[in-house]
């Protein structure tokens, strides 16, 4: 048996609302169908006690506006702060300290975009139409840097970006806290429409040991190579402890634990948990290779260069 809710109550995440609906006749004048407000709450008997003082208040900003007169919503703060899209983005980014700067100029970046397609207009401005056409523009854009069309990913992390830039405008109380998010589900598949596949879609494959061996000999055979030893270690670190290559490159002499019959590489920094781990080597010439890179190495500092991965991705393209 399925309970209902009482009248006018809704489940919004955790937490109850009301759904006030606007007579037909007043649509027009009010701008919207129905008002959803939050209230505050996930406990259903103090939802109830709330509920009706909420629906009078909207009520109550429905016939003011009709009438003319100014209601609570219809007021608009004093610009302490500047509302425009650059500003707040400005605002946002600078107190943004929980993601890293990486993400912070992702962020930027496609911030600067919306900014570029909309103007520097009032955040109020912003709508649903205006986050569809912009989205639209970036489907037949092609990027800059590659000349293709953006990938389902990039237009994902677009959404993604502008939605939490959204949510923090409404923190602010800068847009009217009782419009739906413009920038949610942009990229939703309307009913009906058949899911499109990313032409940019790659099919990778695990490299085979032939083609591994076929590098680690050539980068052997090839003294011209300014970072030949630190190639050879990469490859091989590579082949046998599956790490990422920015994981080895990273490493520093201190993060090298040599316990006689095996060595540890500690990994002390990843993007997740699950990244932050301790990789053992066993294989006897392993071993001995990285203790050969070991001791060449002058100062605790990363001990396998950029520039040689570099390189080695050459010669393995090659």
């Amino acid at each position: 048996m399925t309970l209902e809710l009482p009248k006018y109550l809704l489940k919004r995440g955790s937490n109850y609302a009301v759904r006030f609906t606007v007579p037909q006749e007043y649509q027009t004048a009010f701008g919207r169908k129905e008002v959803v407000r939050s209230l505050g709450t996930s406990d259903l008997y103090e939802a109830l006690g709330k509920r009706d003082a909420v629906l009078k208040q909207i009520e109550g900003e429905l016939k003011g506006r009709l009438e003319g007169r100014p209601t609570k919503a219809m007021v608009k703060p004093e610009k302490l702060e500047g509302t425009t899209v650059r500003v707040t983005v400005h605002r946002w980014l600078s107190q943004a300290d929980g993601i890293n700067n990486k993400t912070r100029q992702r962020y930027r970046q496609h911030l600067e975009a919306f900014e570029a397609f909309a103007g520097d207009i009032e955040v109020s401005e912003i709508n649903r139409a205006l986050a569809l056409r912009f989205m639209d523009h970036l489907k037949s854009t092609p990027s800059e840097r590659t000349g293709e069309k953006l990938s389902e990913c990039s237009l994902q992390s677009y959404q993604s970006c502008l939605a939490s830039y959204w949510r923090v405008l409404d923190h602010w109380g800068m847009v009217d806290s009782d419009a739906r998010n413009p920038f949610s589900s942009l990229l939703r598949r309307l009913a009906g429409q058949r899911k499109q596949k990313d032409p940019r879609s790659k099919n990778l494959r695990p490299v085979t040991r032939e083609e591994a061996e076929a590098l680690l000999a050539h980068i052997e055979g090839n003294d011209r190579l300014k970072y030949q030893r630190e190639m050879y270690v990469i490859v091989r670190l590579l082949w046998v402890t599956a790490c990422r290559l920015n994981e080895l490159c990273s490493r520093s002499l201190g993060d090298i634990d040599d316990r006689g019959d095996h060595i540890r590489i500690n990994i002390p920094q990843s993007k997740t948990d699950a990244g932050k781990r301790v990789v053992m080597v066993v294989g006897q010439g392993d071993c001995e290779l990285l203790r050969d890179a070991v001791r060449r190495a002058e100062t605790d500092q990363p001990s396998c260069l950029r520039t040689a991965v570099q390189n080695s991705a050459t010669v393995a393209a090659g």
